[in-house]
């Protein structure tokens, strides 16, 4: 992923998460049915993706685990993915 579809990426996930803080509506609905309430906001989903949405809580939190690599990675690879990623 190039680091503009990152900013991209980055920019609609925050105007989802805006709406939600402040629309309980849209936040029921993306809880509920995540592709409707993505299409309201003209965000495209793939065919074939589905999505999940889920609420961190106090004391409830996810931590999403993204694909495996097809390839192999080195300890230096995997260290410098993860610094992106957390960058």
């Amino acid at each position: 992923m190039s680091n503009n579809e990152q900013d991209d990426a980055m920019s609609v996930h925050g105007m989802i998460i805006a709406k939600a803080w402040s629309d309980p509506v849209f936040k029921a609905k993306l809880l509920s049915d995540p592709h409707a309430a993505l299409e309201e906001l003209g965000v495209a989903v793939a065919a074939g993706k589905t999505v999940k949405v889920v609420e961190n809580a106090d004391r409830h939190l996810h931590l999403v685990l993204p694909p495996k690599p097809a390839s192999q990675l080195s300890v230096d690879e995997a260290d410098r993915l993860s610094a992106d990623r957390a960058g």
